[in-house]
């Protein structure tokens, strides 16, 4: 068959990925190209990642976490992915031992049943440098006991399906404030808004909005849904944060709680 060679625009839908935040149905989220070819070299220089970095899909591929880290992230930096089926403790310490991992992105959860499963763990993991922390908050005695185990620096970031998955990182190369989702990425502004939509002072509790190359075109088929959540290019993301005086953000809640 003839190839058929097409053209895009930056502003062209590249993925979707399907979200219901806390409540509703699923919602398509669509990303473009240019949030992509933004987002993966801006994840590549937030974490500070090398040619020389292997990293592990051990994540959901549904979710956007998976792939906008591990894959754009990785492949941006020319670094190596190793992709697992599922999340297993002994699956990933011995991953980690034959291709020489460098660093793991994954959800509170992961890094806690690493951190348990360790002293039953037979394999080399020397070469694990850093852990990158997201989707929740990670409790800062664990990150500071994994830290110590494993010798490697775990930092946390912050992002949604809306934002191609990153608006805030602790730096790599920088202040690390445990307990934080650190501050935002290049080229991406984020504030902590009140009720009436007035920025709030540093320590006041509001709804994080961001806006960005990184942010969504909207949702597919939801005009009004889109209309409501993005206004003027400032996402609201339902979470409510604060900003510390150095610029240091920290989620506290969701907008709207959802009890499974």
């Amino acid at each position: 068959m003839p190839v058929r060679e097409r053209s895009f625009n930056s502003d062209d839908p590249a993925i979707m990925f399907y979200t219901s935040g806390t409540t509703g149905k699923p919602k398509g989220v669509v990303l473009t190209h240019g949030n992509f070819c933004f987002g993966g070299p801006n994840i590549a220089q937030s974490y500070g990642l090398r040619e020389s970095d292997v990293t592990i899909a051990a994540l959901p591929m549904v979710h956007v976490f998976a792939i906008a880290s591990p894959f754009f992230g990785s492949l941006s930096s020319g670094g190596s992915v190793v992709v697992v089926e599922r999340f297993k403790p002994r699956t990933i310490f011995a991953v980690i031992e034959k291709y020489r991992v460098t660093w793991f992105p994954g959800v509170p959860t992961m890094f806690i049943l690493l951190l348990n499963s360790l002293p039953e763990n037979d394999r080399d993991v020397s070469s694990l440098r850093m852990g990158l922390s997201g989707g929740a908050s990670l409790p800062v005695e664990v990150l500071r006991r994994w830290e110590e185990a494993f010798g490697a620096d775990v930092v946390e970031v912050y992002g949604l399906t809306e934002s191609t998955g990153l608006v805030t990182a602790n730096p790599v190369y920088g202040e690390r404030k445990p307990g934080t989702v650190g501050v935002t990425v290049s080229g991406v502004t984020a504030k902590v808004v009140n009720k009436a939509g007035d920025e709030c002072p540093p320590n006041e509790v509001g709804e994080l909005l961001f806006r960005g190359p990184n942010a969504t075109k909207g949702y597919f088929k939801h005009p009004a849904e889109t209309r409501e959540k993005i206004r003027d290019g400032w996402v609201s993301t339902g979470d409510h944060a604060y900003r510390d005086a150095d610029g240091y953000f920290t989620i506290v809640g969701r907008e709207k709680e959802l009890i499974i």
